[in-house]
């Protein structure tokens, strides 16, 4: 199964339906494997580590859904395209994950929904600690290895937590390019 990892929305509830119109599942042969988003009609922003370990998986098993909630049901407003190619960051890293994005074009344009704006580093520059930020997925549920996985999309507010307050704890793991953003008790990651 290509891309495995295990994305997580801890502390999450569910998303409301198309409450996320740019939030898209890649899918292996109809099996949900990574989260991406919207960017541009023909166009998804993944990370790295999602497409990494694809190799020589066609590209015809490899789809990109648009408008789901539920994984497990099929509601009709559903739109999938097939993966025309998939370009990785040429400086991502697979050990460290850093610069950890990829961009996936799609084989055609998804209508209907609008493309997210993406952040810039102004945006990150202002950010507080404390700042509220929002995440959304279908990731594990719970921080236990080999915990479930949510069916239908998750979404959870997080705090962001500057580089100074987060590199302590992060050290080697924590680049520029990245940001941290949870909850102090841990109940939301």
């Amino acid at each position: 199964h290509p891309g495995i990892n295990r994305p997580q929305v801890i502390g999450g509830e569910d998303a409301p339906e198309n409450g996320y119109p740019s939030m898209l599942s890649l899918q292996y042969l109809g099996e949900h494997f990574c989260g991406a988003t919207l960017i541009a009609p023909n166009y998804a922003l993944t990370a790295g580590h999602c497409v990494s370990d694809l190799g020589t998986t066609p590209l015809a098993s490899l789809t990109v859904v648009a408008g789901d909630h539920q994984l497990s049901t099929v509601s009709g407003v559903e739109q999938t395209a097939t993966f025309a190619s998939y370009h990785i960051y040429s400086e991502y890293d697979d050990v460290t994950l850093e610069h950890d994005i990829a961009i996936v074009e799609l084989s055609q344009p998804i209508f209907g929904m609008t493309p997210i704006s993406l952040v810039t580093p102004g945006d990150v520059s202002s950010l507080l600690d404390g700042d509220s930020v929002k995440v959304s997925g279908w990731g594990q549920l719970t921080s236990d290895d080999g915990g479930p996985m949510s069916d239908v999309l998750q979404e959870a507010d997080l705090e962001f937590v500057s580089h100074d307050s987060c590199y302590p704890i992060y050290e080697d793991e924590l680049f520029n390019e990245m940001f941290c953003a949870g909850v102090a008790d841990g109940a939301a990651d």
